[in-house]
Formats: C-alpha cells, sequence, structure tokens
C-alpha cells in the first residue's frame, strides 16, 4: 500500500505519467523479501504498452545508504561504479523509479533482549517515490539536479559492522535487530571520514586550506592539535540529514556548527513522522519545498518549487511548523 501510495503520487506530479517510465525501474525498500517481491508491485499496479519490457530490482536490507547508491544511476561511471550505474549506462535515455519504505513488521522482535527491542520503538512506517531521469530534454520539466553522491562505508570496521545487526538472540529462537552501544561512535566516524569526501567537490578553497593544513599539522607535527571541521554552511542552504533520533540530529548538528533553522525540516520530520529510515531525507526535502524553500546538499532545484501546487505530505499542516521540540 505504501509503494503503490508513492507511486500513484508520484505519478501524478507535474511532467510526469506512467506511460513516461521507461526501464530500468529500482524500487527500494528495506524489509527481508517476500513473495511476492515489492519489485513486483509497480508492474502489477500499473498499466502501460511497454509493461513487459521495463526491469524491476529489489534492494532490501540497507537502510539509507542504498538510496544514494541509486542516486549514482544517472551519474557516469567512476573508480565507485556499481551494478545499478553500469545499467543505466546500457539503458541511455530512459527513466529510473526508485520506491523506498520501510517495513517494521518484518523485523520486530518478541525476545527479551534489550538491544534487540529497541528497534520496536525506532522505526515507522513511511514511503517516498522519485522518478530519475538521464535524458537531457527532460531537463526543462525537472525539480532538482542530482550534482554529487558521496557514499563512505565503514563495513571493515568490527564495531561499525556489528552496530545494526540482525541475528537471533541468545534463546536461538528469536531473530530481530540488534542495537549497539558503538552506535552512535560509529556514524560518527563515518561522517568524519565522509566530510573530507564531499568537501573536495563543494567547499571553497580557503575552507579546503584550513582543513588540509591542520590534518598535516596533526600527523605530522602535533597529534593534540584538533582536525578543522569545514563550514559546509558556505555552500549549502539547506541540509536534509538523516532522522535517527534526537541524539543523532543534535550530534550531527555540534559537529558541523548548524543552526536551529538549517536543522529545522530534519527535527520536524522526526516530531512529524519519526524514523521512516530510507524515506526520511524526501520528507524532509518535502518540508523544504512546503516552506518555499529550494536547494539541499545533494540535489540543486532547476526551478521555483511552488509549495501550493505539489502533492506534498506536508500541505495541510505546514503553517503549524516549527514546533518547539525541546525536552
Amino acid at each position: 500500500m505504501i509503494c503503490g501510495g508513492a507511486n500513484d503520487k508520484q505519478s501524478k506530479g507535474k511532467g510526469s505519467s506512467q506511460r513516461d517510465t521507461h526501464p530500468p525501474k529500482f524500487p527500494k525498500h528495506l524489509n527481508n523479501p517476500k513473495t511476492p517481491t515489492r519489485a513486483s508491485v509497480p508492474k502489477a499496479t500499473t498499466t502501460h504498452p511497454n509493461n513487459s519490457k521495463k526491469q524491476t530490482y529489489s534492494d532490501p536490507g540497507g537502510g539509507l545508504p542504498p538510496n544514494q547508491e541509486k542516486f549514482e544511476a544517472t551519474r557516469p561511471p567512476t573508480r565507485n561504479t556499481t551494478t545499478t550505474t553500469i545499467l543505466i549506462e546500457v539503458h541511455a535515455n530512459s527513466y529510473a523509479l526508485i520506491v523506498s519504505t520501510e517495513n517494521i513488521n518484518s523485523g520486530y522482535y518478541l525476545g527479551n533482549n534489550r538491544s534487540m527491542l529497541v528497534s520496536n520503538c525506532l522505526f515507522r512506517v513511511g514511503g517516498a517515490a522519485i522518478l530519475l531521469s538521464n535524458i537531457s530534454t527532460d531537463s526543462h520539466r525537472s525539480k532538482y539536479h542530482l550534482k554529487h553522491t558521496v557514499r563512505t562505508h565503514k563495513g571493515s570496521q568490527d564495531t561499525c559492522y556489528n552496530s545494526v545487526f540482525q541475528k537471533e538472540d541468545e534463546t536461538n529462537k528469536i531473530t530481530g535487530v540488534s542495537l549497539s552501544k558503538d552506535l552512535m561512535s560509529s556514524a560518527g566516524f563515518a561522517l568524519k571520514a565522509n566530510i573530507p569526501t564531499l568537501g573536495k567537490f563543494v567547499l571553497p578553497l580557503p575552507e579546503q586550506f584550513k582543513y588540509v593544513s591542520t590534518f598535516i599539522v596533526r600527523k605530522y607535527i602535533n597529534n593534540k592539535v584538533m582536525i578543522y571541521t569545514p563550514d559546509f554552511k558556505l555552500c549549502f542552504d539547506h541540509f536534509c540529514v538523516h532522522t535517527g533520533g534526537k541524539a543523532v540530529l543534535d550530534e550531527i548538528q555540534k559537529v558541523l556548527g548548524l543552526s536551529d533553522f538549517q536543522l529545522e525540516p530534519s527535527k520536524m520530520t522526526l516530531y512529524r513522522y519519526g524514523n521512516t529510515s530510507s524515506s526520511s531525507v524526501w520528507y524532509e526535502l518535502a518540508y523544504c519545498e512546503a516552506k518555499g524553500r529550494c536547494n539541499t546538499p545533494v540535489w540543486c532545484a532547476l526551478r521555483n518549487v511552488d509549495p501550493i501546487k505539489e502533492i506534498n505530505p506536508w500541505s495541510d499542516e505546514i503553517s503549524e511548523f516549527p514546533l518547539d521540540v525541546s525536552i
């Protein structure tokens, strides 16, 4: 229902229709594979003369990062080229529909292990559908242009690999998702590695120089010198931070030096919709649109987005936000 609803609303948006959608398609979900798979939903619920030629792929179990991985599908191959990138390169002049959702039922834990019980309260159901195009003539009707995607993978580190882990509990009978005490430190570790990778693409030269100079001093001269944290506010107007929780948002706000206004979309999304996992950043982007804002760290607006004309989950209540969610 969530996937179908998101798909239907996306097809009713300005400048797109079911007839426009060509292969490949990349429906995305987070739950374990079921029968029928979520990838079969778009083909079963839409009518199109070329429906039999559409390709669908199911990508379960990744949380937020696979969303960004799929966006790399519309970019030229690089040293980080993925299978998805190869597929979109094969299908030139085509569209990719990403359907992102979270199934909280399949991962529900019924045991007594505290580290596994947390996930029962953490996630909420949500969904989003995003239509991507590598057709140059679509620029006049597109809302955004994807400029950069930067992924940082720390799975080689044991603490990071085990920070969120689906396994059987001590009874060896009940399966659940365990959240370790190292989760926050692992997230911070990945963020610190991600910042310089993204910075070289977007930061002004003075900020890059400050970072590199302090990095060299710390590595070769004095290891007590703190590495400079670049000011991303100089190159980004708005930020959409994954709504992993209040503590996560507070830590990122502190590390990046963001104002309450800049973190407002994330905090309001967490308050209103909860942690919808991979689709959370799209609720935040919808909040920016409903407020009449236009940019995100990854996307550059190609036209003014009219909050009144858009099909937006915030439309009915955006005037009531922001709220004071401090405790």
